[in-house]
């Protein structure tokens, strides 16, 4: 209840606005420049009374209008929009569909085109039934398709219904463009399909961008805007809310005011409303979304959440679904190639930094083949100058160490014999000062003057500097001895930092290498196991191509036995057909020819007999007449006669059954003298078809012996070209069989055929060889696999085998096998054949033997 409410004042707060010519309601009625306060007064007062009784008359009559809307309009209005939305998917998947045969470009402007002849036909909303037909009837035909109705999957009357609700035979094509063009595009955002469904429904001509520009709409009519994009049960609250977001962007218009008429909703109008904050709120993201979290999110606004129909909400859910996904799916396939590119990179540094490995070890290895005397001598020097190195820095280390430990126990000494001297001097200076005060008191006592304490007391103080200087001295000594001592200490502190840092680093790179050493073992695992899955993916396909052949030439020959077996059953159907008996088509030819002229005679007959009568009875014309006066005469000659027979057979009658028994009489006589009429005719007619029959045979005779002839001797010259033609094409494969040879080529892994006169090579088979297949040597090639590994191939027999040919000399050349991707390097023997025989009786490939030159 409290819904209705809100949505009654805002309808009534429309209804206010839209009389009021859009004004200010705080603004004052009249300008006050010609009219006294007293009459201010009055008008507005009498301005307030009439906006209450407008704003009550208007709240009755809403009140009214939503008691008397029944509820079954809304269930019709909520099955018609889905009714909608089914025929326009339908019509859809019709356009798009590859049966339909229209291409892509034209496909984009079936809706533009659909739009235009629309607006030539009907330039007003509402389209009529018949001029609806001729128009998807036009476009269907472009579409080159026949049958329209087979295409949409309903016929156009269906489609015709499904929008028409009203039954009044016409409804708003516009909408029915609005209607296709959202199924077309439905994962763009509801602000714009809003602004979509404005500029089609609310144009006037076209709906091009020009025309959409100048689309305007009563602001009563904004519920033919939100009716395709909103539920029927749901429209009044739809309405409720563009009317607050209508009076949100009148009172705070940016938009030029000039152009604005205040019961029509422009485009800006419209475009003002949809950034109000009631609308803004419900174009915003909704909290509920499908999809898969970050894999594929899907999200939907509030309006679609709650305003949306279950079709529609249906259609934009699945679009956007595939949106998601494909573009998932891009961003996979984007990262996947990344990801290839950065292997494909590591894997093209490694083999380039193995190769330059590879190299540098055969240079290394050469060298080292050449100077190994060289070699063996600066290793033992280098040997003997590293122990006598080790030898020296343990000598060294050793003497330092005792050095210091025979140094720290002397300077230990030193210091206690120090302070051992100190406490005895202190001991001795402690006993001579009282001996020296004793001496004093006693050279006092005696002497008793100023010059016996003067003389002792510069004796005194010459004493004590004496011993002053000593101790001076003895400190700075020992100070200087500990200072040494430190400064050793120190030394020995940042050599054993040092060599603990110098251990770390060396543990550090162990580390590394048996961390690098672990990799390479297990990178080389990896290719083991990777190895051992193409060796047999290799063989299946050697084998299978083996397979394919044999069946190709089983499946070959067979077809060979067919035909020949096909041929010998024609020939023997057609000396079948020329030992068959004489043919009896003419004789079934003529009994139906008969059979036809009988039943002309009876046909005759019941025609004569009819016209017999009717010229007795009722006669059209005067020959009629006159057949029916000479019929009458014979019959009244037959009546006669009937009567006779009666009286003579006492048979009593009456003259005028006799009349009707002799009227059937002369018709059954008349009838039979046109039977025999028409039998003379047919006769005749027999005479002249037997004898035009056997002047035709006897033409047919001539004509078939001419041909005879002629077939025969166009068949010798067949024959004969046929048979010069087949000895051509032997004698041209024969000597193309002398000229031409078939190879196999180790790289490109495909067979070629090599001229031998002119050395021109060519993938493609001779076309004098027609079908039939050149011959290929039966010998053994050597190719490599995708891992560089060698394996040996007989293109002859289809084998192929890893272990070299038992019958076949190899290469004594011991290689480096760097295929094996071990370090260090495999040292074998080469994969490749011998060619060249040295004059040691060892054979060498190519390869080895121009590198050993």
């Amino acid at each position: 209840m409290q819904k209705r409410d809100e949505i009654i004042h805002n309808l009534v707060s429309r209804e206010i606005h839209s009389v009021m010519g859009a004004k200010d309601l705080n603004a004052k009625p009249f300008p006050g420049k010609f009219i006294s306060q007293k009459g201010q007064q009055y008008y507005e007062a009498k301005y307030r009374n009439s906006h209450k009784k407008f704003i009550k008359s208007s709240a009755d009559e809403l009140k009214r209008i939503h008691r008397e809307y029944p509820s079954e309009t809304v269930s019709r209005d909520v099955a018609a929009q889905d009714d909608m939305w089914g025929a326009a998917v339908k019509l859809h998947s019709a356009i798009i569909s590859s049966d339909a045969g229209l291409p892509k470009h034209t496909q984009n402007r079936f809706i533009d085109n659909l739009s235009e002849a629309f607006c030539n036909k009907e330039s007003k909303r509402c389209i009529s039934r018949p001029n609806f037909y001729t128009c998807m009837m036009g476009q269907f035909k472009q579409m080159a398709t026949d049958n329209p109705s087979r295409s949409i999957g309903m016929s156009l009357e269906t489609l015709y219904d499904k929008f028409d609700v009203l039954g009044n035979d016409c409804f708003n094509w516009r909408r029915f463009l609005f209607y296709l063009r959202v199924v077309a595009n439905p994962t763009i955002d509801c602000r714009d399909q809003l602004l979509h469904a404005f500029r089609f429904i609310a144009s006037h001509d076209g709906i091009d961008s020009i025309t959409s520009a100048k689309a305007s709409i009563d602001i009563h009519d904004i519920a033919t805007i939100l009716f395709p994009l909103v539920r029927a049960d749901y429209i009044h609250e739809a309405v409720s809310v563009m009317d607050d977001a209508w009076l949100g962007a009148t009172s705070s218009a940016t938009w030029d005011r000039s152009r604005w008429v205040p019961q029509k909703v422009t485009i800006e109008v419209f475009e003002d409303m949809l950034k109000q904050k009631s609308i803004d709120t419900l174009l915003a993201q909704s909290s509920s979304n499908w999809g898969r979290y970050k894999s594929f999110p899907v999200f939907i606004s509030q309006w679609e959440h709650q305003f949306y129909n279950a079709s529609l909400l249906q259609l934009v859910r699945d679009q956007r679904i595939r949106v998601s996904i494909r573009n998932k799916l891009q961003r996979d396939a984007n990262e996947l190639k990344r990801l290839i590119w950065h292997e494909w990179k590591a894997y093209t540094l490694y083999n380039r930094s193995l190769r330059f490995i590879l190299n540098l070890i055969d240079v290394r290895t050469m060298r080292n083949m050449k100077n190994r005397g060289l070699q063996a001598f600066l290793e033992w020097s280098s040997r003997s100058l590293a122990t006598l190195t080790i030898q020296r820095v343990c000598r060294g280390r050793f003497g330092r160490t005792i050095a210091l430990s025979h140094w720290i126990a002397r300077q230990s000494a030193i210091t206690i014999q120090c302070f051992v001297r100190m406490c005895f001097a202190k001991k001795m200076l402690s006993d001579l000062s009282s001996e020296y005060y004793l001496a004093i008191i006693t050279v006092q006592r005696i002497i008793r003057g100023a010059i016996g304490r003067r003389v002792a007391f510069k004796r005194l103080m010459s004493f004590v500097e004496q011993e002053h200087m000593r101790n001076t001295k003895e400190k700075e000594r020992l100070l200087m001895l500990r200072g040494i001592w430190s400064l050793k200490k120190l030394q020995s502190s940042c050599r054993r930092i040092k060599a603990k840092s110098r251990a770390n680093e060396l543990r550090a790179m162990r580390q590394r290498e048996n961390d690098i050493r672990n990799a390479m073992e297990a990178r080389r695992e990896k290719f083991r196991k990777e190895r051992k899955i193409y060796k047999r993916q290799l063989e299946e396909y050697y084998r299978s191509k083996k397979d394919e052949h044999i069946r190709s030439t089983n499946i070959q020959s067979k077809v060979a036995k067919d035909q020949v077996s096909v041929r010998t059953l024609r020939r023997r159907l057609k000396n079948d057909e020329v030992k068959k008996g004489p043919d009896n088509t003419e004789h079934i030819l003529t009994q139906e020819w008969l059979k036809n002229w009988e039943i002309k005679i009876e046909r005759g007959v019941d025609d004569m007999k009819h016209h017999c009568a009717q010229c007795i009875k009722r006669p059209d014309n005067r020959a009629e007449k006159k057949i029916g006066a000479s019929v009458n005469k014979r019959i009244k000659a037959r009546t006669k006669e009937v009567l006779k027979r009666a009286d003579s057979r006492g048979i009593p009658m009456e003259t005028k059954e006799a009349t009707q028994i002799a009227t059937d009489e002369i018709i059954y006589i008349i009838g039979e003298e046109e039977r025999d009429r028409l039998n003379a005719e047919m006769n005749k007619a027999f005479d002249q078809r037997e004898k035009e029959k056997a002047e035709a045979r006897i033409q047919a005779e001539i004509k078939r012996s001419e041909e005879r002839t002629r077939a025969s001797v166009f068949a010798a010259s067949l024959v004969a070209r046929a048979c010069r033609m087949w000895l051509a094409r032997k004698h041209l494969r024969l000597k193309c069989l002398e000229v031409y040879e078939k190879d196999y080529d180790e790289r490109s892994h495909a067979f070629y055929y090599r001229n031998k006169e002119t050395g021109e090579t060519s993938w493609a088979k001779p076309k004098a060889m027609g079908s039939f297949e050149m011959p290929t040597k039966d010998e053994w090639k050597v190719l490599r696999d995708a891992h560089n590994f060698p394996y040996y191939f007989n293109p002859f027999r289809l084998d192929m085998q890893w272990n070299p040919p038992v019958d076949k000399a190899m290469c004594c050349q011991q290689v480096p096998h760097d295929w094996h991707r071990e370090f260090p390097v495999r040292i074998g023997r080469c994969p490749n054949f011998a060619i060249y025989e040295d004059d040691d009786g060892n054979g060498y490939c190519y390869q080895c033997y121009i590198g050993d030159r």
